[in-house]
Order: structure tokens, then sequence, then C-alpha cells
């Protein structure tokens, strides 16, 4: 089966239902049917919000949660973010979302790897690789505008 996150008017009709809020929807279909319908939280004007089909996985992040729901089984679960939620970033079988202090890492079940919650004090984003297992992220340190470049083990999430 193919999903696909799609915009979708008001009036369109999805054989399931989630809701975690009322601000908003992500809706998904299935082999190009309406198949889920997720309504979302209302979110902070200045945090970002992202949603992103991997595998058989809908993620979407919001300003203190990130919700990792199964398509197959509708299973949900709910992951706190530490300060705010960023963005998610999917790449080598793992998907990364970044936060307020630093970012988690998530295998193909959606399970934690690891965290790391020391990289920053106001925002964390993705800048680079330098080769399969090393990320540089680009973190700030000293608000406004005091943005650093750290470099993190993809492993474990260590600072290099």
């Amino acid at each position: 089966m193919r999903y696909a996150l799609t915009a979708q008017p008001e009036e369109t009709d999805f054989p399931h239902e989630l809701c975690f809020g009322s601000y908003d929807r992500r809706c998904v279909h299935r082999d190009g049917e309406p198949y889920l319908c997720v309504r979302i939280p209302e979110k902070d004007l200045w945090v970002d919000e992202d949603a992103l089909v991997w595998g058989d996985w809908l993620l979407i992040g919001t300003t203190q949660t990130v919700y990792c729901i199964r398509l197959e089984d509708l299973e949900v679960r709910e992951i706190q973010v530490d300060g705010y939620f960023k963005t998610f970033l999917a790449m080598n079988r793992r998907v990364f979302f970044f936060e307020a202090t630093g970012m988690t890492a998530l295998d193909e079940d959606c399970h934690i790897l690891w965290q790391n919650h020391g990289l920053a004090v106001d925002g964390c984003l993705f800048s680079g690789m330098c080769g399969n297992t090393t990320m540089v992220v680009y973190c700030e340190m000293d608000p406004p505008g005091g943005w650093i470049h750290r470099t993190i083990d993809l492993r474990n999430g260590e600072l290099l």
C-alpha cells in the first residue's frame, strides 16, 4: 500500500479520523483514496509544525508533541518534545526531529534510539553530513543570534 500526505477540503470524508485538537488537519490517502484525517492542536505562532509520511508511519510534529501514527492499524505513540518542535529529517532508515534544545532519533518502528537535549538553548537545525555516521547541526546557544555548528555521532547522539 502506498500512503501520501495530502491537503483536503473540509467536505472530504475519511474512513478514519483521529483528534488531538481542533486547530488544523493532516490527511493521508492510501492508494489514492481518502484514508485518515488527523486534527492537530493549536500551535504557538513562533513554533514550527511538520508532518511526514515515512514508510507505514505518519509523523506529526506540533508545539509540544510528536505524534507517531502507524497507518496500518492506527496505533498512536506520543513523544513529548523538549521546549518546542522544529522539524523532521528522514535519512538512512531513521527519522530525526529537532527541538529547542537538541534532537531525537527514531528507528523504523518509531522507537526512540537516542535523545540529546544538550545541544542548544533555543533551536537546533540540520546543517549537513560528514560521512555516514556524523551530522553537523546548527545550534542557538546565546539568543538572539548566537548560532554555532556542533558535530554529533549518529550512532548514539553524542557530541564529537
